[in-house]
């Protein structure tokens, strides 16, 4: 008997050994009606198992292998080429792990539906692209025979890398204007004095209560600017980047949400809106714009604050500051303190209207150089309900194109043209040009007149 006829007798005699451990293990034809069945097919190299019927049992050499059912194993790979539909329909539980990728790709419509809660955990970010993030069909067979391909690349990155530098180039605009802000309003009021009101020729009190005024205004709206600026240079969450877990979305057509009930966002660090045209937030009944510290509203080019009812600001510390501000009312408009209250300019303040008042238990007004009291078509009046007092340390000019007086009672002193006149009840002293004359006695260049009764003692 040679080599070859002994190998093969040998190999006869294993399956021999194996046909009779099957039958051991395995139901026979004489098994009966609904007893537990079971099918195994087992390949050595590459190790690969498949199992149909019972839970395998300890009589194959101890190995319980396979659970009830059907149960697949193989240490390479599992591969389905299916050209018409594939159901997978269960009742109880279905899982799907990989230690490696996970990737489901279609070539058409994708659902996920669920009667009950939809749960999707991640351990590090998640990543949702619309426009942009298709994949490239594999095009795996099964006949022909060939190599399991890679997984499909999904790139959600690269659609949203245009607009995430455009929002980083425009957080860092936002950045700098906002630094600049703060760092001029903290400029101005460092280089800000009180000498323009301190020098004005006003009382002293009323000049020194001014300046408090103007200082203390000046001081907050600086600390204010300055806070308020610096602290919008880093309003926005990617100034300080971290490496925990994000959900970013980015749709190439926009991003669109809708409720029938309320929609709520929160975080305990910040949320921040933004847009490179135009940003908007409307209620059809309210809308409000809160913080526990800073709120700001502002715009590079302009802010509208506007409303078809009221609008009223209020605050600890109110400031309007611009280059060009304009308060109009059609019917009233009223500007009042409980306290101090400043109007101030350093080139001109014009206060205009058909009728202007200023009252109070003092009223001063005061210059540096000149004040100007004036009026084109009627008249100016001066009253004092005990004195009016005009002084100055240098000359009084009293003048007037038509005529100038002076009343007292029945006394009057009247400036006219080239003459004085001064009348005291029925007397009267009248001076022009080279005359003096005095009831019935007329002085005339060196000549004397007397009309009337003369008595010389």
């Amino acid at each position: 008997m040679t080599t070859t006829d002994q190998r093969q007798d040998a190999e006869l005699d294993d399956h021999q050994h194996r046909l009779e451990r099957l039958e051991q293990a395995f139901p026979t034809p004489d098994t009966p009606q609904g007893g537990a069945q079971r099918a195994r097919i087992h390949i050595p190299t590459p190790d690969s198992l498949l199992t149909v019927g019972a839970r395998g049992s300890n009589a194959m050499r101890g190995r319980a292998e396979g659970p009830g059912g059907v149960s697949l194993y193989t240490v390479e790979n599992l591969a389905a080429e299916i050209h018409g539909a594939t159901i997978l329909d269960t009742d109880g539980n279905t899982i799907v792990h990989s230690g490696d990728r996970v990737c489901l790709v279609a070539e058409a419509e994708a659902a996920i539906s669920t009667n009950a809660n939809l749960r999707v955990g991640t351990e590090q970010d998640i990543e949702i692209t619309a426009g942009g993030a298709g994949f490239t069909d594999p095009a795996f067979t099964v006949r022909p025979s060939m190599d399991v391909p890679d997984p499909p690349e999904v790139d959600t990155a690269s659609p949203r890398t245009g607009t995430e530098s455009m929002k980083s180039a425009w957080s860092g605009v936002w950045r700098a204007w906002s630094i600049n802000a703060a760092l001029s309003s903290w400029g101005s009021f460092i280089n800000s004095s009180t000498e323009g009101v301190q020098g004005a020729a006003l009382e002293r009190s009323a000049s020194t209560a001014l300046g408090l005024v103007r200082a203390s205004v000046t001081l907050g709206e600086a600390l204010w600017d300055t806070l308020m600026g610096l602290g919008a240079a880093f309003d926005d969450p990617n100034a300080v980047e971290t490496s925990d877990p994000k959900l970013k979305m980015h749709a190439a057509g926009g991003i669109s949400m809708t409720s029938p009930a309320k929609i709520s966002a929160f975080s305990e660090d910040s949320v921040s809106i933004g847009a490179p045209y135009s940003c908007s937030l409307k209620g059809g009944w309210k809308a409000s714009l809160k913080s526990g510290g800073n709120a700001k509203v502002f715009g590079i080019a302009s802010a509208t604050l506007q409303s078809k009812g009221v609008v009223g600001v209020k605050g600890k510390v109110v400031g309007t500051k611009g280059d060009f501000i304009e308060s109009k009312a059609k019917r009233a408009a009223s500007l009042t303190s409980d306290g101090k209250l400043l109007l101030q300019a350093k080139d001109e303040a014009v206060l205009d209207g058909d009728k202007v008042a200023v009252a109070g238990n003092e009223v001063a007004v005061g210059a540096a150089q000149r004040v100007d009291i004036s009026s084109k078509s009627g008249q100016v009046d001066v009253k004092g309900e005990r004195r009016v007092r005009v002084q100055s340390p240098g000359d009084v000019l009293v003048e007037g194109d038509q005529s100038v007086q002076l009343r007292q009672g029945r006394a009057t002193v009247a400036v006219d043209n080239d003459q004085i006149e001064m009348r005291a009840g029925s007397t009267s002293l009248l001076v022009s040009s080279g005359t003096v004359s005095v009831h019935g006695l007329t002085v005339r260049q060196g000549e004397v007149r007397i009309r009337g009764r003369c008595n010389f003692g």
